[in-house]
Formats: C-alpha cells, sequence, structure tokens
C-alpha cells in the first residue's frame, strides 16, 4: 500500500535484557540494507535459562532520535508481554518499513544507519519446576 522510496539504509539491530531477567536475548541478524518503503520481517532469539516459567516485556527505541518516526512496525513481539517457558528457545519477529517520507526530508539526508535497540525487562515468573504440584 505504500510505496519503496529510492534511499538505502543500514539498519542495524541491538538487543539488551535486564539483570533480573534470566534470558538470553539476540538478533538473528546483526544488520540488513533496505530501501525506505521495503517491508522487512526480522527476528529476535530468546531463550529462558532459568528453571522458572518467565514473562518478560520489551521496550523498543530508534536511533538517530530524529529517523524514529520514520520507522513504522507492522508486528513486534514487543507490543505484548511474553511468556518463555523454563529452558524454552523461541524465535521473536519484528515486520517494519521505513515510511518513504522519509526520502524528502532534508533533515535525514544525513542519515544513512538506523539502530532499533530492544530492552527485555522482567514482569513476574509464573512458577518453579521444583515445586510443581
Amino acid at each position: 500500500s505504500h510505496k519503496i522510496g529510492s534511499k538505502e539504509l543500514l539498519v542495524r539491530f541491538d538487543a539488551n535484557i535486564d539483570k533480573d531477567l534470566p534470558w538470553k536475548f539476540t538478533p538473528k541478524q546483526k544488520n540488513i540494507s533496505v530501501k525506505s518503503g521495503e517491508n522487512t520481517l526480522v527476528f529476535y532469539y530468546a531463550e529462558n535459562i532459568s528453571d522458572s516459567d518467565i514473562i518478560g516485556t520489551a521496550i523498543y527505541n530508534v536511533t538517530p532520535y530524529k529517523a524514529g518516526k520514520y520507522f513504522n512496525k507492522i508486528h513486534c513481539f514487543c507490543f505484548e508481554e511474553q511468556l518463555i517457558k523454563a529452558g524454552e528457545k523461541i524465535l521473536m519477529p519484528v515486520s517494519f518499513f521505513i515510511d518513504p517520507a522519509i526520502d524528502d526530508d532534508p533533515y535525514l539526508k544525513d542519515v544513512d544507519t538506523i539502530t532499533l535497540s530492544y530492552s527485555f525487562y522482567f514482569i513476574r515468573q509464573l512458577h518453579s519446576k521444583n515445586n510443581r504440584n
């Protein structure tokens, strides 16, 4: 529904995790090259390395800040809390496009790299394997 623009951008993926959350969390790919307007699907990998089922939530930010308004997420694991069971490994998708209006913004002429950064935070623990009834 949106047109493909002409600007080539490198999108970098970053993953951070709160010290209270016993998960591994990494992007499946460090970066990709996209054209403005192009729908793109990427994945993050998460693993619960504890022996309890845990719910976490991700917040994101886009840098440079001035590019944030052009970054459109269609689907994202950050839209809802994530439950990862004890020892479970999952892939979490993000699909996005960069608004082709970025092509015409004089403030973004110098921008050729955008970083999408997620930070996962502990919400709650469900139960431990050791005391399941």
